[in-house]
């Protein structure tokens, strides 16, 4: 996700007046109800190459605890680098829009903040969750700020390619895991691309997919 001067996205924007109790619980509900359709649509989407890979390998290696043991540890793996490659994306196209970097954070919770050159870093302890923010001023014009956002989906195609090497690998298990590592970045891709505002301390927080569809639509 990414910040742009008092745009957000992913975190905080400028301080506005908190929406009513109620339009605060309607979004939140919302929102769960797109994450879990979100969810349910990936698994029907992607059960016919899981399909392929134990047919394609034979007789399967996984009983059900291992299989979902490997679920499991894959996705505590995966999402660390999925997140990091999803700022950095962000982060270059910045750049190459020739706009300055002013933050990156990986994670909330308990965190670790550095400074390095004129860019804050931060790390969390817990990765689902990311940001980068950037001087809006230095970015002008709405194609250069939706190839920023932009930026965050193309740098998880490196993890993609990756998974899907791995299906061609000829051990069940590692073609098991890139199966696995594509589906987190489709996921991760559709949360991201899901118009949802959230409220966290008070302040906005919005996914890739509003600032999109802020960028796409004709102006008023």
């Amino acid at each position: 996700m990414v910040e742009g001067g008092k745009r957000a996205s992913g975190a905080a924007g400028p301080p506005r007046r908190p929406p009513a109790r109620g339009a605060g619980r309607g979004r939140a509900v919302l929102g769960l109800v797109l994450r879990v359709l979100a969810v349910e649509l990936l698994a029907a989407a992607f059960a016919p190459l899981l399909a392929y890979v134990a047919n394609h390998h034979g007789h399967s290696t996984f009983t059900r605890a291992s299989f979902g043991a490997t679920l499991l540890v894959t996705f505590f793996i995966a999402i660390w680098p999925t997140v990091i490659l999803h700022e950095l994306g962000h982060a270059v196209a910045v750049r190459l829009c020739g706009g300055r970097v002013v933050a990156v954070r990986i994670g909330t919770g308990p965190n670790r903040e550095w400074q390095r050159g004129d860019v804050t870093y931060s790390v969390g302890l817990i990765p689902w969750h990311g940001a980068t923010a950037y001087d809006a001023h230095d970015v002008v014009g709405r194609r250069r700020n939706l190839a920023v956002v932009l930026g965050g989906f193309a740098g998880q195609l490196v993890l993609v390619l990756l998974g899907l090497l791995a299906l061609l690998h000829p051990s069940q298990a590692v073609a098991v895991v890139g199966t696995f590592v594509v589906m987190l970045q489709v996921l991760v891709m559709m949360l991201n691309a899901m118009p949802i505002v959230r409220t966290i301390k008070g302040r906005p927080v919005v996914t890739d997919g509003v600032l999109a569809w802020r960028m796409l639509r004709p102006p008023t």
